[in-house]
Parts: C-alpha cells; sequence; structure tokens
C-alpha cells in the first residue's frame, strides 16, 4: 500500500495536503483525532487514544501520519473543507436573489462558528499553531479561504457596485469574520444562546442597510 501523495485544492488560495482525504481510513483518522482533541486537548491526548477512537491500532495511525503533529496540521484543513463546502452546496441550492444568497451565506457561516466543537477544536489548533510555524501558515491560508466564502455574500449583494465602494470587499469579509468569531466566544463563555442570536440578527440587518446605503445608484 502507497503512501497517499500531497495534492493542492483548486481554489484560489492553495491549501496543500499531506494525505488523501478520499480515502475512508484517512477520513476515519481524522474524524477521532477530533472528537479526542475536543474532548481532552492535543496535549493530553495519545496516538494510542485516537486509535482506540478509530478502532485501528496505532501502527495504522503512524503509516498515514508520523505523528501528532501532523495529524493536527492536517486535521485543521479537513475540518475546514468539510465546513466550507456545506455553505458552498447551500448557495449553490438557492436561486439568484441577491440579498438572501448573501444572508444565507452569513447564516451557514455563523451556524459553522457556533458548533462548540468546533471552536474547541479551533482553540486547540490557535494553541498549537503558536508552538509550529508551520500549522500557523496553513491556518492562515484556511482563516484566507473562510473570508472568501464570507466575501461571496457580500458581491451577492452588491453585484458590480462592490468596486464602488470605499472599502474593498476583502476588508468588509475580515470585518464580517471577526464579528462572527467574536460572538461565537461571547456565546461560548456566557452560554446565552437567546442574546447572541438578537446580536446576530441585529448585525446583519445593519450590514445589509449598510451596504445598500454606501452602493452608488444604478446609472
Amino acid at each position: 500500500m502507497a503512501r497517499a501523495k500531497s495534492t493542492k485544492t483548486s481554489a484560489a488560495v492553495p491549501l496543500d495536503r499531506a494525505a488523501d482525504w478520499t480515502n475512508p481510513r484517512v477520513v476515519q483518522i481524522l474524524d477521532a483525532a477530533a472528537r479526542c482533541f475536543e474532548k481532552k486537548g492535543f496535549a493530553s491526548t495519545t496516538v494510542q487514544e485516537i486509535a482506540d477512537e478509530a478502532g485501528m491500532t496505532k501502527s495504522m495511525i503512524h503509516y498515514y501520519f508520523e505523528n501528532k503533529q501532523a495529524l493536527i496540521g492536517e486535521l485543521q484543513g479537513f475540518v475546514y473543507e468539510r465546513y466550507l463546502h456545506k455553505v458552498r452546496a447551500r448557495l449553490s441550492e438557492l436561486g439568484a436573489e441577491t440579498e438572501g444568497r448573501a444572508h444565507e451565506a452569513l447564516s451557514q457561516a455563523f451556524e459553522i462558528v457556533r458548533d462548540k466543537g468546533f471552536l474547541r477544536l479551533q482553540l486547540e489548533l490557535l494553541s498549537e499553531a503558536g508552538r509550529d510555524p508551520e500549522i500557523m501558515k496553513r491556518l492562515a491560508v484556511l482563516q484566507r479561504r473562510s473570508r472568501d466564502v464570507v466575501g461571496e455574500g457580500v458581491k451577492a449583494v452588491l453585484g458590480s457596485k462592490a468596486e464602488s465602494l470605499p472599502i474593498s470587499t476583502d476588508v468588509l469579509s475580515a470585518l464580517i469574520s471577526a464579528v462572527l468569531h467574536g460572538l461565537r466566544v461571547f456565546e461560548y463563555v456566557e452560554g446565552d444562546d437567546a442574546r447572541t442570536k438578537e446580536t446576530y440578527e441585529l448585525f446583519i440587518g445593519l450590514l445589509l442597510i449598510g451596504m445598500k446605503a454606501v452602493s452608488p445608484p444604478e446609472a
């Protein structure tokens, strides 16, 4: 059995992969690792525990991943891409009505960041990235890809008017992403789902009004 070769995604912002995400065993290992890291944290989780969670031997884990660092490095890309795929799949199902598409894109992104398991895993990734420059570099690429999805919603509302905004859609996407991530931390710490949802709806309403207000009128 040959070790999986590295491939690259076809997106504008490339992300190197060290493992084949279409291989069921690789997916099984990554899913098991995610559950273990969420429950016990990266430092406290052993490769044997990941193997037990995946229902396979420790040697099989090492066949695909050299060590835990390689595993968490691959896991961050795998988790991000799976969530972003859900957002894009939902957008592809919608019609051409622009405001509805924008609201749906932002709603899907918010539901992703509200997932407590996703947040715990991200905190583990950030902690490890502070010690590993390569993981930090990969995390930056993933953040960029996440903002691109938010940017799709922004451009859906503005269309050709996006080029005439006083700020770039990239900066606006970064602002939206920062607010969504801030809201998820607030909800995680405060445990107030209702207030977080209310704050989110207010933010989205103001955002849509603001984008329309700064858009130049049709010629």
